[in-house]
């Protein structure tokens, strides 16, 4: 299974504040100080561009503090992650295979839990064997001593 070189959170997170940064004409010094003076952010324009570039871990009131700013929408990032084809595929192909094991696991229960009433069977037949032969010699040791 090959894997795709996907963006982490905080590198589409910053993609999407640089995106819109740039969209209004601000500098990333702009943008630190309407943070300072809209939010009462201090985030200084060095932190500013690591973020843009993903190499900076976000704090919740920073994403929420520069989506106000910036008027982005934040929903995405709670719904569930969308599949390409391939890995759609990918999961439906392993799902059969669980589904499919699944089913001979099942029967080869079935299979031995029969199997486990036969050998119970058995072993009932053979203890009620046992029962009688222990009878019959609990019956003749009396007649031996005669």
């Amino acid at each position: 299974m090959t894997h795709t070189n996907r963006l982490t959170p905080e590198q589409t997170f910053g993609g999407q504040v640089r995106e819109a940064r740039e969209a209004r004409g601000w500098s990333q010094e702009a943008l630190a100080r309407r943070l300072r003076e809209e939010i009462g952010l201090e985030l200084h324009q060095t932190a500013i561009a690591r973020l843009e570039r993903g190499d900076r871990t976000i704090r919740f009131n920073e994403v929420t503090a520069l989506a106000r700013v910036l008027n982005l929408e934040l929903g995405s990032y709670f719904a569930a992650p969308q599949l390409t084809d391939e890995e759609f595929e990918q999961l439906m192909a392993s799902l059969e295979l669980v589904n499919k094991n699944s089913q001979e696991l099942h029967q080869r229960q079935v299979e031995l839990e029969a199997e486990l009433a036969d050998v119970r069977e058995r072993l009932a037949n053979l203890d009620g064997v046992r029962r009688g032969m222990m009878n019959t010699v609990a019956a003749q040791a009396p007649r031996e001593g005669a």
